[in-house]
């Protein structure tokens, strides 16, 4: 008998894929999560998912991660109860509030009076906007 190889997986996982991981000689281990953790597992994966689109090396890997983020976004929608043209009809207003990205505007700095109301915003994130020094900004 083959030595066998323990791996943690602990992510959910497409129904199909399982059966196949059993058919090619791999135990798999699996449990039916609650309501609950679904959603849960779901946001991870979402997330995880986000994360395959953008390590795509072609338009075909691509085409596939952003499918796969669709079909999990899809997922939980239908699992909390939200129609996905609900999510349609947000993301239209939030576009027309404001904008899409198609001017290709990317934001390097901002500089963000300590008395405006979205300081507390940025300061208040510090993983995803992270304050950094004053220096005189070049022409």
């Amino acid at each position: 008998m083959p030595t066998l190889h323990r791996f943690k997986v602990d992510k959910l996982i497409r129904n199909i894929v399982s059966e196949n991981l059993s058919r090619s000689g791999i135990l798999v281990r699996t449990k039916e999560v609650s309501d609950v953790e679904f959603v849960e597992s779901l946001k991870r994966k979402l997330v995880e998912e986000s994360k395959e689109v953008l390590v795509a090396k072609d338009q075909e890997e691509l085409i596939e991660e952003i499918g796969d983020v669709l079909q999990v976004m899809k997922t939980l929608c239908q699992s909390i109860n939200i129609s996905f043209e609900a999510v349609e009809k947000s993301r239209e207003a939030k576009e027309k509030r404001s904008g899409t990205f198609d001017k290709k505007t990317y934001c390097t700095i901002i500089d963000v009076p300590k008395s405006h109301p979205n300081y507390v915003y940025y300061k208040g994130r510090p993983e995803d906007y992270p304050e950094i020094e004053m220096t005189p900004l070049s022409d």
